[in-house]
């Protein structure tokens, strides 16, 4: 099923609900061992962390209900910040708050090149998920590194996380390296993370992105409108 949406820059109205779909609807589970179990907690971690930017998207229904949210980060990628640890803090005990920290560190060990844009996060509501919602966001954020000059896409998915594999090879992406998590894997729960990119057609070249065309892909492109 192909719903259209409509993709426009997060606003600052928006964070709330941005805050929900991000507690309630992670599509990977990179995150969910920074976040409090407690669906209240989580959200005003997300309220505050999620902010407007050149670099933070929205899908949105056609009854502009937002559906999906795309957070990318420019290179380069620098670690969690002062302010970033005491929006935890604030939100967190002690010990929840170092262990986040911690699981940070692991997950900053995964480096990409200059020459890409990173996908950070991809979050889709839970009830508008496999209708190609995922997919319009992605072929977006493709359109959109394409524009700026970029090379490539780049993204993380945890290791076993099927779902987010299958959406990510299906337009266009291919793994590159796994970290495997170590020592961390006793607190995140995962074997590990998969580095993923996808290559992007030359800007001057004319050639589509985010895939090679399917039916189902062309159709979600086409119902995908983006407003300024």
């Amino acid at each position: 099923m192909v719903t259209a949406v409509n993709i426009r820059p997060l606003a600052d109205a928006d964070r709330r609900i941005a805050a929900h779909i991000y507690a309630v609807g992670f599509l990977d589970e990179e995150v969910r061992p920074l976040m409090p179990r407690h669906v209240d907690r989580a959200e005003g971690i997300f309220a505050e962390l999620i902010q407007p930017g050149p670099n933070s998207w929205v899908a949105a229904s056609d009854a502009g209900e937002v559906v999906a949210v795309a957070l990318c980060q420019e290179p380069p990628w620098p670690p969690p910040s002062v302010v970033s640890w005491s929006i935890y803090r604030r939100h967190l005990p002690v010990v929840a708050t170092a262990r986040a920290r911690l699981v940070a560190q692991y997950l900053y060990r995964v480096r990409f090149t200059e020459d890409a844009l990173y996908l950070q996060s991809l979050v889709v509501a839970p009830e508008w998920q496999r209708q190609g919602v995922g997919h319009a966001l992605v072929r977006f954020v493709c359109r959109e590194a394409q524009a700026r000059g970029y090379a490539r896409v780049t993204l993380n998915a945890v290791v076993g996380n099927e779902p987010a594999h299958r959406l990510y090879e299906h337009l266009g992406f291919s793994k590159v390296q796994t970290t495997p998590a170590g020592f961390y894997r006793h607190l995140v729960g995962w074997e590990g993370v998969d580095s993923m990119e996808k290559r992007l057609q030359s800007a001057q070249g004319g050639a589509p992105v985010g895939g090679e065309g399917s039916a189902a892909e062309t159709e979600v492109a086409l119902s995908t409108r983006v407003e300024p």
